[in-house]
């Protein structure tokens, strides 16, 4: 039911947003004077743009409706600052040059986001602890909201892996959302290889991520297969469990926040001992009271995106979704990273954020 109200929502939007197109378009002048007087025929040359954006919205309804949605937006803004200009210099305004500002603002704004999303980067951290963990630390590869299928296919997250790799990390941990709605069954099985390609000392550990769950039942494989392809490629999934990594690194994955028998943090690392350094991984970054009063030591999360898209980051901000969006925050003795990811959830753009790997470097005082 809840599928059917949101594909509902998203039809209607479109409508709305076509409808604004075509009388915003009928409104350039090279419509007109191609029309040559016609109202006609004005409507049917205004309608080609529109068409065409339904025609592509067939094969990928959001991100053609999210873009129009700007669009519609953009040029909202723009014949209000048309508006206050011609009111204050009492000069003459030719409507369709707010159009014309909109489109190229809106084409500026989703080619930076296109390349902010593809081009990866690395961010290193460091974080210092009183617990012993060895003289030489310990550096963790963190990836997380892969969503392949989105950005990049399974063949391509083969060489961002091989690119990670090249850090020399002791661990590999990925951080959720490692799959998207609709990832195929092959982009999966190549990813999941990818994965099991990665050699380090302590090995390759993964939670599972609101994406990665049971309930998109129209992807070509299930939950089950997922699960049965990472341990075939020696990747260790944590799903309420704890991994003592060493005699002083413990490890310990949460199932993810729409889980419904997930256990409460406190329970959960009640095994540990208070010397080992604990590290939490936790996609969603919204449990960090309960978190930071269990004493972990290090939590690492994903799920937003940074915000992914302006001005979306901001306002999760504004309505506190998520304890943090993006970036380090310590609360008592416990410090909380959440990425945004090296990739996004259902279009490739990134304008809010960078696309990243995190390097984290855990360093005895």
């Amino acid at each position: 039911m809840g599928m059917y109200i949101w594909y509902s929502f998203l039809i209607t939007m479109g409508v709305l947003e076509a409808v604004y197109l075509l009388f915003r378009f009928k409104r350039f002048n090279f419509v007109k004077k191609l029309a040559r007087g016609s109202k006609r025929a004005e409507f049917a040359i205004a309608g080609i743009p529109v068409l065409v954006l339904f025609v592509l919205a067939f094969f990928e309804m959001i991100p053609i409706l999210i873009i129009t949605m700007y669009l519609v937006i953009i040029w909202l803004i723009c014949d209000l600052v048309g508006v206050i200009i011609r009111k204050f210099t009492k000069k003459s305004y030719k409507i369709y040059i707010a159009g014309t500002v909109a489109v190229l603002i809106t084409v500026i704004f989703f080619g930076y986001g296109y390349y902010n999303a593809h081009n990866i980067q690395k961010t290193e951290v460091t974080v210092n602890t009183d617990k012993k963990i060895g003289d030489e630390g310990l550096k963790i590869a963190m990836i997380t909201d892969s969503h392949v299928g989105t950005m990049f296919d399974g063949k391509e997250f083969q060489k961002i892996s091989k690119d990670i790799m090249k850090n020399n990390p002791d661990m590999v941990v990925v951080v959720g959302d490692y799959v998207d709605d609709d990832t195929t069954k092959q982009e999966m099985l190549d990813a999941t290889k990818a994965l099991g390609e990665m050699k380090t000392k302590y090995g390759v550990y993964m939670v599972m991520g609101n994406h990665d769950g049971a309930y998109f039942h129209y992807r070509n494989f299930s939950t089950k297969d997922l699960k049965e392809e990472l341990a075939k490629n020696n990747v260790t999934l944590l799903e309420d469990s704890i991994k003592n990594i060493n005699k002083e690194v413990a490890l310990i994955g949460r199932k993810d926040k729409s889980s419904k028998n997930r256990m409460p943090i406190q329970d959960l690392m009640m095994p540990v001992s208070k010397d080992s350094y604990s590290i939490v991984l936790n996609h969603q970054p919204n449990d960090f009271d309960a978190e930071a009063k269990a004493k972990a030591d290090l939590v690492l999360c994903g799920h937003t995106h940074g915000g992914q898209l302006i001005p979306l980051g901001w306002m999760t901000d504004i309505f506190h979704t998520n304890d943090s969006r993006y970036g380090e925050v310590k609360r008592g003795d416990t410090t909380f990273f959440t990425s945004s990811g090296i990739a996004g959830w259902g279009l490739p753009f990134k304008t809010g954020c960078i696309s990243e790997y995190v390097i984290v470097n855990v360093k005895q005082k």
